[in-house]
């Protein structure tokens, strides 16, 4: 399986991502919370979106976290995948990066946001 994030697996639109954050289950490792909402919508697969708190004021390192997050799901997206989901059941998920203080987003490396990813991804495996 090629690492890859299509377009048809990007969640998108207010009123979708305000649906799993309302009433999606929620997760968090390290400084990314993950809602998981199972739906009964036609349109079978998993969809996911990526949002950072409007707490990191500038959108330059709001863009760049988005990227960072992405980058995670992208490569380790077989994690979650792999799991088969059940029977007639679309996934949504929605990924929030909420880091505390604005020097701890500019010291954010990818490594901890892939470990956290990561953990989040097995956490939501055993979900399904």
């Amino acid at each position: 399986m090629r690492p890859t994030l299509r377009k048809n697996e990007i969640l998108r639109g207010h009123q979708a991502f305000s649906a799993v954050l309302s009433k999606g289950k929620a997760f968090q490792s390290g400084v990314i919370r993950c809602f998981l909402l199972l739906s009964d919508e036609d349109k079978k697969g998993i969809k996911v979106g990526f949002s950072v708190s409007r707490t990191v004021r500038r959108s330059s390192l709001r863009n760049r976290l988005r990227r960072l997050m992405r980058e995670a799901y992208r490569i380790n997206k077989a994690i979650l995948v792999a799991r088969t989901r059940p029977p007639g059941k679309s996934v949504q998920a929605v990924f929030m990066c909420t880091p505390g203080t604005a020097v701890q987003v500019k010291t954010l490396a990818y490594g901890a946001v892939e470990r956290a990813m990561i953990e989040l991804l097995t956490n939501l495996q055993e979900e399904l």
